[in-house]
């Protein structure tokens, strides 16, 4: 994996280069948020990349894309496991 990382006390941040449409963005998302990603991923039978997608078309202009996809890997998480 060619991801960047950079390490903030225990827990490292990956900067993440995604291609949404025809333009390419990159997203950080600490280790954990990343996994949760990939779980919420699998369980809609969904690539990570399509998720992302998803969350991107639904954001408010206001929220930058790496703060929406913690949101809602945090509203999928509480749904799937409470």
């Amino acid at each position: 994996e060619d991801a960047r990382l950079q390490r903030q006390g225990k827990i490292q941040i990956r900067f993440q280069p995604q291609s949404l449409g025809q333009n390419g963005t990159s997203v950080s998302l600490e280790d954990p948020f990343r996994d949760a990603l990939a779980e919420m991923a699998a369980a809609r039978q969904q690539s990570v990349a399509g998720v992302i997608a998803a969350i991107d078309q639904k954001r408010p202009q206001d929220r930058n894309l790496s703060a929406s996809i913690r949101i809602a890997v945090l509203e999928w998480a509480r749904r799937t496991h409470s």
